[in-house]
């Protein structure tokens, strides 16, 4: 039996199907992918086989000319459309694969809210009003900070010698000490005899009431009211400036809030420079250095380092010697290191990543802090930490005197002491050239420049002996002298003017 094409009322050939109809639907819409001609075999597509065919008689079919043209067409088509299709499937399935990997983030090294950027933008938003009560509330230093940043590495490696029971930088055999006085001389942070209270919760209750608040908001909340230039009284600026910069920069903790640990000072903002910043601040950056120099170091789990970083990474930077390159003596030190200064100088004392000390240290004598006499004693102490003078002070005064009066006492001593300090930066092996008496007399008046503390300490008390010792007399001296002075009337009288007697007479 013959075969026939459809239509001819012969059977035809059955034609095979190409394709499913989901991937030949014309839903598809057009194709941005013209296949390649050459791609497709010419005598075979899709298992229909385009070789001449012949009838059974041995004659060619006008009609499978047709049908394969057609084919032809049809499967192009179609191949266009499956083309399509396989690379928009390929692109969602990379697409897929992209959002499926787990996302491996470089471990950032975890420190607490150090805050450069947002503390600085505080700084510019002051008017020259608040600017001037804020000076006047003894924080005027504090306004000169310009966007110093940290480096990170840098502040891990300077963390890592200090000691925190001394807080002493100990670095090639040299000590750095980081001391009250340290503090107050970079940072310029007043030096009240008043400890920050403990009891925190008056200066809490006073924050919220002046502000109506229920809750502790973060510290953003102040320095957002500086920022946005909302109207506020002086005292309330002054709030939230300190608030501001105590969770920004000297004592920076993990939490956006502030810390309770300082509150109790704005129970009255007016006697906040009253209190003792340096020490709080040098507590505060001790105790984060502690704590990060006792925690394990984990790539996964970095131990988080705190405190007031800029005072560890000038304190050090101030001791290298950069030679031609080494900044301003200035003192507060917080007008010197600004900008970029601290990375610039930082990358010049760099060994390796994240190690740094390549630079050789300088003598104290060569520093800013030469001017300074309690930094060129390495033997001497501060008088306010020196607890033998303290306890002098009772056996010469016989007595117990209150603490705040020996605080006075010694930070007078210690200003004295800084007046009258002198810096001699002279190499010691030069005097071998000198006769003995020209050597003795260096060795004499070096002894001198370097007593200057103690022969002061003796001072205070040979002079607070002698009052304790003449106490009665000075007493009824005193006493006697309000006696004589008090006259009577009669008595007055006689030491008036002839002119005045006349007067009386008449």
């Amino acid at each position: 039996m013959r075969r026939g094409l459809p239509g001819s009322g012969k059977m035809a050939r059955k034609r095979p199907r190409i394709f499913a109809d989901a991937f030949v639907s014309d839903d598809s819409g057009g194709s941005d992918y013209e296949v390649d001609e050459h791609e497709i075999p010419n005598d075979h597509i899709g298992g229909v086989s385009f070789s001449e065919e012949e009838n059974d008689d041995g004659s060619n079919s006008s009609d499978s000319e047709v049908l394969k043209s057609a084919l032809y067409q049809k499967y192009k088509e179609q191949y266009n459309k499956v083309k399509k299709i396989e690379k928009e499937m390929l692109r969602a399935l990379n697409h897929e694969d992209k959002r499926a990997k787990p996302v491996i983030e470089k471990k950032k090294d975890a420190f607490t809210r150090f805050s450069a950027s947002y503390f600085s933008k505080v700084i510019d938003s002051l008017d020259e009003n608040k600017r001037s009560i804020i000076e006047k509330h003894g924080f005027g230093s504090l306004i000169e900070f310009d966007k110093c940043f940290v480096p990170n590495k840098f502040a891990m490696w300077v963390a890592q010698p200090i000691d925190y029971r001394s807080g002493d930088i100990i670095v090639k055999d040299k000590v750095i000490s980081l001391i009250e006085d340290a503090v107050h001389y970079v940072l310029d942070l007043p030096m009240g005899c008043i400890e920050f209270p403990i009891d925190y919760s008056s200066g809490k209750s006073r924050l919220l009431s002046q502000f109506n608040l229920q809750s502790l908001p973060p510290a953003k909340y102040f320095g957002d009211m500086l920022i946005d230039k909302k109207p506020v009284m002086d005292e309330e600026a002054v709030t939230c400036f300190l608030i501001v910069a105590l969770n920004c920069f000297p004592c920076p903790n993990c939490s956006v809030t502030p810390s309770n640990r300082y509150l109790g000072i704005f129970e009255d903002i007016n006697n906040v420079r009253k209190y003792n910043w340096c020490s709080f601040v040098r507590s505060w950056l001790l105790e984060r250095i502690k704590s990060f120099n006792k925690t394990k170091f984990s790539a996964d789990d970095p131990p988080s380092l705190g405190g007031c970083l800029y005072l560890i990474a000038v304190m050090y930077l101030d001791f290298v010697n950069c030679n031609a390159r080494q900044p301003s003596l200035q003192i507060p030190r917080i007008l010197v290191w600004k900008g970029t200064m601290l990375r610039d100088f930082s990358d010049l004392d760099l060994v390796s990543t994240g190690v740094y000390g390549f630079r050789p240290l300088l003598e104290i004598s060569a520093t800013c802090y030469s001017k300074q006499s309690i930094f060129l004693h390495t033997s001497a102490s501060s008088a306010s930490m020196n607890s033998e003078f303290k306890n002098k002070l009772d056996e010469y005064s016989q007595c117990k005197l209150p603490e705040k009066l020996k605080t006075g006492i010694c930070k007078a001593i210690e200003e004295h002491c800084f007046n009258s300090s002198l810096s001699v930066n002279m190499d010691i092996t030069s005097l071998a050239s000198l006769s003995s008496d020209l050597e003795q007399t260096f060795s004499t008046l070096l002894e001198h420049v370097y007593s200057v503390d103690s022969r002061s300490m003796m001072l205070v008390l040979k002079v607070i002996g002698l009052i304790a010792e003449n106490g009665p007399a000075v007493s009824e001296a005193s006493h006697q002298t309000s006696e004589q002075n008090t006259t009577p009337e009669s008595d007055v009288r006689n030491y008036s003017t002839p002119h005045m007697r006349g007067a009386q007479t008449v």
